[in-house]
């Protein structure tokens, strides 16, 4: 049982195959690869913003493993959902830890190092 599915990002533009490690998760689904891929793109736009005015870095660089970190820290404190949040039952509640992530969320060398069986692995394009 699961709703098993990866995602990892990728960049073209990289001259080193541009591709970061992959980030699973057990009850993630479509919408974790749908969540994912819209914070890529309003990501994008804002680090090409800020790149204007900052400059070049591995993040307005949209290196991809920099953009995997980026992504981990922007689940950590998205307070929209409690999807991404370590979640427990005590005394018949369901209750959620706001200092750990879900224990379904993993990351993987390569998309054969999880299990994605139910949805694959999606690559998500920043160049």
């Amino acid at each position: 049982m699961g709703d098993r599915v990866s995602i990892q990002f990728a960049n073209e533009d990289m001259e080193w195959g541009g591709k970061s490690v992959v980030l699973f998760h057990h009850w993630g689904g479509r919408k974790f690869v749908d969540f994912a891929t819209a914070w890529a793109f309003e990501f994008k736009r804002e680090m090409k913003k800020f790149a204007k005015s900052k400059g070049n870095d591995p993040t307005t660089r949209l290196e991809p493993n920099n953009v995997m970190l980026q992504f981990i820290k922007a689940m950590s404190i998205y307070k929209h959902s409690d999807a991404f949040k370590y979640s427990y039952f005590e005394d018949g509640e369901h209750k959620h830890l706001e200092d750990l992530m879900c224990y379904s969320i993993y990351l993987g060398k390569d998309e054969n190092d999880g299990d994605n069986s139910d949805n694959g692995n999606h690559v998500i394009e920043l160049s």
